[in-house]
């Protein structure tokens, strides 16, 4: 029997009581995004919609929502939802609205093909859709230093994988080449939701040191990236296919 991985981890980080299964600072900077995009009362469809923090985030700032998940079993909120697997054609039962836009925060990693999600997107999205994904950045410096000393990035481990459903290590390149192949537009492109280092002191001078030592090695990168723990993309589908 194949295992679907509907566990959504455990969190103490909320918003207005509901858990954040996301990186912390990741919704406070999308939810900025979009309030630049989308006028109240926009339509927007939450792909990955957990337990409904980032779906109430929106209903709070005047959105009507569309939400969606694997698993609803958490989801308390009110707002119209599905269950769907993002690994199947789950574009069939979406295509019916017109989205002003999608929304998928870190989905792509618990994915056993993101680009076939990316097909689906482009389904339902018409020409003026805001679409919004991120994922996980390799580029952290965390990220970085786990792989040097154990062979797997941050976010991504034989644990994550079962705890989490963390499947699909994806990198902003690769990203980027899905796109082309599949026609969608990048339009802008933020490194966000910065970390925070150690409280105890030894570990935050050994954790700022290798920081300040990667950024010096490789000045192609930003620091800023070094210390984001997602990397966030606003695309548009130039093939209005509704």
């Amino acid at each position: 029997m194949m295992h679907i991985q509907k566990h959504k981890g455990d969190t103490n980080y909320t918003y207005q009581g509901i858990p954040i299964h996301a990186a912390q600072g990741l919704h406070e900077f999308a939810i900025e995004v979009i309030l630049n995009k989308c006028k109240s009362g926009s339509n927007i469809l939450d792909l990955g919609c957990g337990s409904g923090a980032f779906t109430k985030r929106l209903q709070n700032h005047g959105y009507k929502t569309i939400s969606v998940d694997l698993s609803l079993d958490t989801f308390k909120i009110q707002s119209e939802s599905h269950e769907l697997n993002f690994n199947t054609d789950f574009s069939e039962q979406l295509k019916r609205c017109n989205y002003d836009a999608i929304v998928a925060l870190e989905v792509l990693e618990h994915l056993e093909n993101p680009q076939h999600f990316l097909q689906q997107i482009k389904l339902i999205a018409g020409a003026q859709t805001v679409i919004i994904i991120s994922f996980p950045n390799i580029y952290l410096y965390y990220s970085v230093y786990l792989f040097y000393k154990k062979g797997n990035f941050s976010n991504f481990s034989p644990f994550l994988y079962w705890e989490t459903g963390h499947q699909s290590l994806i990198s902003d390149w690769l990203f980027e080449e899905h796109l082309i192949k599949n026609n969608l537009i990048k339009k802008e492109k933020y490194f966000c939701a910065p970390v925070k280092f150690p409280e105890n002191f030894f570990n935050k001078i050994r954790h700022f040191v290798f920081y300040k030592i990667l950024c010096f090695m490789n000045n192609d990168i930003n620091p800023t990236t070094r210390i984001s723990d997602c990397v966030l993309y606003v695309l548009e589908n130039p093939t209005n296919l509704y």
